[in-house]
């Protein structure tokens, strides 16, 4: 898992996480029975994570230059 935390402070320096954790939003998941394979073929490992999304979108146009993006896949 790759995930990310953020956290923030109030003005007497209490520290509080503030966003969300542990959602596919905020993390990669990798399935574990496929990642040593897929890792050792030079292949992104499978996951279960919005990442799916984005690398769609960059094989199939450049989200960052192109005015007009594809629809979405409904399911891949």
């Amino acid at each position: 898992m790759d995930t990310k935390y953020e956290f923030g402070h109030d003005e007497q320096g209490n520290i509080f996480l503030i966003d969300e954790i542990h959602t596919p939003d905020s993390s990669r998941y990798w399935i574990k029975k496929t990642y040593d394979e897929r890792y050792a073929n030079r292949q992104e490992p499978e996951n279960i994570d919005k990442e799916f999304l984005r690398l769609w979108f960059k094989e199939h146009c450049d989200p960052y230059k192109d005015k007009v993006l594809p629809d979405a896949p409904g399911s891949l």
